[in-house]
């Protein structure tokens, strides 16, 4: 349907399904089949993302099976990604634990690499993790050279035999995008300490500003960093991760363990308004301050709802297509 209501979920909604509630409220069968029949009938369209992956490939395997089954049934494995190849967003048909399955195999082939990546710290670990290839590191270093210590770059640009470097070629085309994300988000918390350092602490004011509702200085601030970062900003995912780790360092939303958290919120946050949702769709209080403020200033019309407001909305927009109470669908 040309008209369809466009919504896009945070992967804590998917998980609120298998679990059936929602944080302390007990979601409702016949609201659970609600959505789904919306889905069925072509009233309410969906996507996952390659954040959806990020987030479950580790989880144990009931918990990934039965998430990944509620994702088919609510998005029809429409599958959106951003190719750091070719520079842009694509759309495929693919089921989540296929797409899972294949990304932990390429990541597996990261293990080989543990005693280079020892003394990387949080950096290394999540690195270790998804190696791509030493081609790419080599690539990424090319503009972040000044954000690495000698130390630090030497570890990556050490040679690797054959057979492993072969093995973290066919990892990188699988999953190219992870080194370049967890370099890029070193760069950034770089160039805020930067800009925190020149702009004689006014920094620390910015969250009492934007608490009144005045975005001014906030965003006279955004531009110069912006502006610093326009090297490494090819892709919303880019621009929606450079402001999320600027609202987390003036302490709006703050995550005690922002790398993988921050870039996995913000990337969550732009593919909601690639796939022009109207909606997305979280129970994350930080991601939801966080996204709320990325979407007043970069002028998205996306209007954030969290699990059970999203359900009643759904409910009173479309009454006659919702199961009476105790029905079976």
């Amino acid at each position: 349907m040309s008209n369809s209501i466009k919504a896009y979920y945070d992967t804590n909604l998917f998980r609120n399904f298998v679990e059936g509630n929602a944080g302390s409220i007990e979601l409702k069968i016949d609201d659970i089949a609600g959505l789904f029949s919306l889905t069925g009938n072509g009233t309410l369209k969906s996507y996952y993302s390659a954040a959806h992956i990020d987030d479950i490939q580790g989880w144990n395997d009931v918990k990934k099976r039965d998430t990944c089954r509620i994702i088919t049934a609510l998005t029809y494995d429409i599958y959106l990604y951003y190719d750091y190849i070719d520079n842009e967003f694509k759309v495929e048909f693919l089921s989540p634990l296929s797409e899972i399955e294949r990304v932990n195999e390429s990541n597996a082939v990261g293990l080989v690499f543990d005693d280079i990546f020892n003394d990387l710290g949080e950096l290394g670990d999540n690195l270790r993790k998804t190696l791509k290839s030493i081609e790419l590191s080599k690539e990424m270093l090319a503009f972040s050279r000044v954000f690495l210590s000698d130390g630090e770059e030497e570890l990556i640009q050490q040679n690797i035999p054959r057979n492993v470097y072969d093995f973290a070629k066919q990892s990188y085309e699988v999953n190219q995008g992870r080194m370049i994300d967890l370099i890029k988000y070193k760069a950034m918390r770089h160039m805020l300490r930067d800009l925190d350092s020149t702009s004689k602490k006014h920094l620390s004011r910015l969250r009492n500003d934007i608490d009144r509702g005045n975005y001014n200085k906030f965003i006279e601030y955004w531009n110069i960093l912006a502006d610093a970062a326009k090297p490494i900003l090819k892709s919303a995912l880019d621009h929606f991760t450079l402001m999320f780790n600027f609202l987390d360092y003036i302490g709006l939303g703050s995550e005690k363990t922002p790398m993988m958290n921050l870039i996995s919120d913000a990337h969550h946050t732009a593919y909601a308004v690639v796939c022009d949702s109207h909606y997305f769709v979280t129970d994350d209080k930080r991601l939801t301050k966080k996204a709320d403020v990325a979407y007043k200033i970069f002028g998205k019309n996306c209007e954030i709802m969290n699990t059970i407001q999203f359900i009643q909305t759904m409910k009173e927009k479309f009454p006659s297509q919702w199961p009476e109470p105790g029905s079976k669908s």
